[in-house]
């Protein structure tokens, strides 16, 4: 079973510097409420860059493994997890105040047992 979720706000910044935010994946885990920690392996974040990423949810602690799908700067970036085959994207569309971010989670084939716990 497909699933997909979407988010979208607007902030008050222009898509270069919300880009400079959202393409910092050694960060990621400061914005996101499961992925603690992401490890970019290799040199500058790009298309095909892959990272180790350390995930929690209460006492449960796992890694994944994710490779960079595509990297537009101010526009889109795209990677997918190994693990669940999940693709997380983060678009960006100038607006009048600013920036519009959409972030989705698409997950074409479900997601795992793991997961769903």
């Amino acid at each position: 079973m497909s699933k997909t979720l979407e988010a979208t706000v607007e902030i008050t910044a222009s898509p270069q510097q919300v880009w400079q935010v959202i393409s910092d994946l050694k960060r990621m885990g400061e914005r996101s409420p499961q992925c603690r920690k992401m490890v970019v392996l290799g040199g500058p974040v790009g298309a095909g860059t892959k990272t180790i990423n350390i995930n929690r949810k209460g006492l449960l602690v796992w890694p994944t493994t994710a490779k960079v799908l595509s990297f537009e700067p101010g526009r889109l970036l795209r990677f997918r997890v190994a693990e669940n085959g999940t693709v997380w994207s983060f678009a960006l569309e100038p607006t009048q105040i600013g920036t519009r971010v959409i972030q989705r989670r698409e997950a074409p084939n479900g997601t795992s047992k793991v997961s769903q716990f």
